[in-house]
């Protein structure tokens, strides 16, 4: 959740009920929202409860005034504000027959005065039709936080009725300072996709993706997906990373990664925006700082080669702890083949010995987790790359894990990465560390490498002075 945006929700809809201009409310950017929206409600309740025993004695002259005559006395002795106030004190029937009586601008002069939460069930009779030339009048006024008072008392069909009398940046407007925005994942699931990409490009020509990112937070899953697929089709993720970088709202989009295709996470790591160092550097405080490394990790496979560095170089600096609970992450997440070659190839020393260090004093199961993924994706060189940073007692507690299940294949593929990266000392040095006992269950495995290649093996580790510590396997590999 952004508290920025939601803070300057509540300021616009407190602007409102005091009749101030937003401008003037500045100050309040740095207040907690819930704050601001206390603050709101105590002052349209002391709006309301004033005069209210004269209001009360009103509503019971009306209950025996003709509708016709009633609607006259509203309109043109009353007024809006005091017939908003009456609203609520009415019988519900009583005022909805009295409401097809009167104007829509007359109407909406009423709706910008009344509190729903006190005349709920008026509200809730409405018909469809009328609720929509009201929505209609009040667009044309800019009332948006009038109109977002009143959706979550409104059926489907009648929502359905109004967004048709309503444009889309003021649908967008409506949905930022919305009341009850627990209700809007439902409300959008009412919009067809291609006014949902209509909105979306209102988002981008009107300059209002804060408040269309604002509908991320409040969205299922399932929909947070379909609105990031409908954004790359339409060639709007430039404008929208854009305006999440400026105004730091990455915390919104971050979460929508893993519901995005793999073709629209390509797209978004391809952006301009991840080569702005700067850009690519907040995107990792915000996971930082809002746990959302889960989310950021599957673009991270995607970034090309210079992003990939800086996040490489970024992350090596983290504290311990989160490493430790990215390296968790990944492995949660199989992501296996983006981290160990991320590790690898794009940090230097420095960062590989961090992740060794890591690699070696996690649990078993993250162990047994990445050497499952070595094996199956072809990570041995790279492993190779990181392993050789960890001292002795670090290497052997993962080279059991990598070599114990399926020596048949494992054995090998360590010594062909060995003889590709020619990183013999490391290779060797955690055969050497294996325990006596799975040194002796590798010994035949040994023995069916090719006769060439046992003797290439043998006299590195000869040279090497790592030949003894091979134990079983050095007599399989020196036998003639």
């Amino acid at each position: 959740m952004s508290v920025a945006l939601e803070t300057r929700a509540e300021i616009v809809k407190l602007s409102r009920v005091l009749g101030v201009p937003t401008e003037e409310l500045a100050y309040l950017a740095r207040a907690a929202p819930e704050d601001l929206r206390v603050i709101r409600e105590q002052a349209t309740d002391a709006l309301f409860e004033g005069d209210r025993d004269r209001l009360y004695k009103l509503a019971l002259v009306s209950r025996i005034i003709p509708s016709v005559i009633a609607a006259r006395i509203a309109r043109w002795a009353l007024g809006p504000l005091l017939s908003a106030r009456v609203t609520g004190l009415l019988d519900p029937a009583k005022a909805v027959d009295l409401a097809k009586r009167l104007p829509p601008a007359f109407l909406a002069d009423v709706a910008v005065e009344l509190d729903p939460r006190r005349a709920r069930e008026v509200v809730e009779r409405m018909p469809a039709k009328q609720v929509a030339e009201i929505a209609g009048e009040l667009t044309l006024r800019d009332e948006y936080v009038t109109m977002g008072r009143f959706v979550g008392y409104l059926d489907d069909d009648v929502i359905r009725a109004a967004m048709e009398r309503i444009d889309d940046p003021s649908l967008l407007r409506i949905a930022f300072v919305m009341e009850g925005k627990d209700r809007l994942d439902h409300v959008l699931g009412l919009i067809p996709e291609p006014r949902m990409a209509s909105i979306l490009n209102a988002a981008e020509h009107e300059r209002l993706w804060p408040e269309a990112l604002d509908l991320l937070d409040h969205m299922s899953f399932e929909r947070q997906g379909a609105l990031a697929e409908i954004a790359a089709a339409e060639n709007l993720l430039p404008g929208l990373t854009e305006v999440a970088y400026a105004e730091d709202l990455w915390d919104l989009v971050l979460p929508v990664i893993p519901a995005m295709s793999e073709a629209t996470r390509l797209k978004l790591a391809e952006l301009p925006i991840v080569e702005n160092r700067q850009a690519l550097a907040a995107i990792l405080d915000t996971a930082g700082k809002h746990d959302l490394w889960a989310a950021l990790l599957p673009l991270v496979e995607h970034l090309p080669p210079g992003p990939r560095d800086q996040v490489a170089g970024l992350g090596a600096t983290l504290d311990q702890a989160v490493l430790e609970h990215i390296v968790g992450l990944v492995n949660d997440g199989d992501l296996w083949s983006m981290f160990v070659p991320l590790a690898a190839d794009h940090m230097d020393a420095v960062g590989r010995e961090r992740v060794a260090q890591i690699i070696a004093h996690v649990d078993v199961r993250v162990i047994n987790g990445m050497a499952d993924a070595v094996q199956r994706d072809g990570l041995w060189p790279e492993l190779l790359r990181i392993a050789g940073e960890m001292r002795s007692d670090q290497l052997q507690r993962i080279a059991d894990r990598l070599l114990k299940v399926g020596l048949e294949q494992r054995l090998p593929a360590l010594i062909a990465a060995v003889e590709q990266t020619g990183l013999w000392d490391t290779g060797l040095r955690m055969l050497g560390e294996l325990d006596p006992a799975l040194q002796q269950r590798l010994a035949p495995v040994a023995s069916t490498l090719d006769p060439a290649e046992r003797s290439r093996v043998a006299a590195k580790a000869r040279d090497l002075g790592l030949l003894d510590g091979l134990g079983p396997i050095a007599t399989v590999l020196t036998a003639p």
